[in-house]
């Protein structure tokens, strides 16, 4: 007789929709305290993430960059990329 089932877990969250909701959270969180700009460095954003969730790495995504990973999110937010500064923020 072959053994029940087991009991069903929870599938595994797909790690590209983590990545995305941490992304929208940094930068509501970035917006809330940054009241005079809507636009953030992409850096201080990454930096946020990172610390909000330690094992973020965009390279483990399979982005050559953090832009890259911003930009493959075009819906949830916009990059501004003017001279070296990188810019980013939420899409409303």
């Amino acid at each position: 007789m072959p053994d029940p089932a087991p009991a069903a877990e929870e599938p595994d969250e797909d790690p590209q929709e983590t990545a995305t909701r941490l992304l929208e959270r940094a930068l509501r969180l970035g917006h809330d305290k940054n009241d005079d700009s809507e636009w953030l460095h992409s850096s201080a954003v990454k930096t946020h993430m990172r610390r909000m969730d330690p094992s973020f790495s965009e390279k483990a995504l399979g982005y050559r960059s953090f832009n890259d990973f911003v930009k493959a999110r075009e819906s949830i937010a916009e990059l501004e990329e003017s001279g070296h500064e990188r810019l980013v923020r939420l899409r409303e």
